[in-house]
């Protein structure tokens, strides 16, 4: 199974090898996942093969937006470097971070970067909010079997009530 964008474009492959997890626009391997790959190895050696560029490259998808007058370089800043990691100078300019995030680390990060206790534990209410909904997914859910028809009866419907005997 191939995850694809608008442009027929691979972005990664789903086979259950996870030596091809992560294969490049023009083909060829990328950083091998697993617990050994960094973020910012993933950024540079996977995610920035991806970037689009203002030519029509071999490989590569297209904007799905038209961008005149306004050149590709104008808003795509290719030496952007992300926050790779939280260090405990960044804590310390949000004294408050224990309150808002508890043990989230998405909303720990996203308080550090945008600097917005809003955000931040809108992130972690996200964050729980998919984990319930990963909980009652793997669930398992005891059904009770449909009656079979009485011997000398009809049945006409398949329903039971709380506190009722059937």
């Amino acid at each position: 199974m191939f995850i694809k964008d608008l442009s027929n474009k691979f972005y990664c492959k789903w086979s259950r090898d996870i030596n091809d997890d992560l294969e490049l626009p023009d083909g060829r391997s990328g950083p091998r996942a697993g617990p050994s790959l960094t973020t910012r190895d993933l950024h540079d050696n996977f995610a920035n093969q991806y970037r689009l560029k203002e030519t029509n490259t071999p490989n590569l998808g297209q904007s799905l937006f038209w961008h005149n007058p306004v050149d590709h370089s104008n808003y795509d800043d290719i030496k952007f470097e992300p926050l790779w990691d939280v260090t405990a100078q960044d804590l310390e300019k949000h004294p408050d971070v224990d309150k808002v995030c508890s043990d989230s680390t998405a909303c720990v990060y996203d308080y550090v970067v945008t600097g917005d206790s809003g955000y931040a534990g809108q992130t972690k209410k996200d964050e729980a909010a998919a984990e319930l909904i990963r909980r009652d997914l793997t669930d398992k859910a005891t059904r009770c079997p449909a009656l079979p028809k009485p011997k000398n009866g009809r049945k006409s419907e398949n329903r039971y009530w709380p506190g009722t005997i059937v």
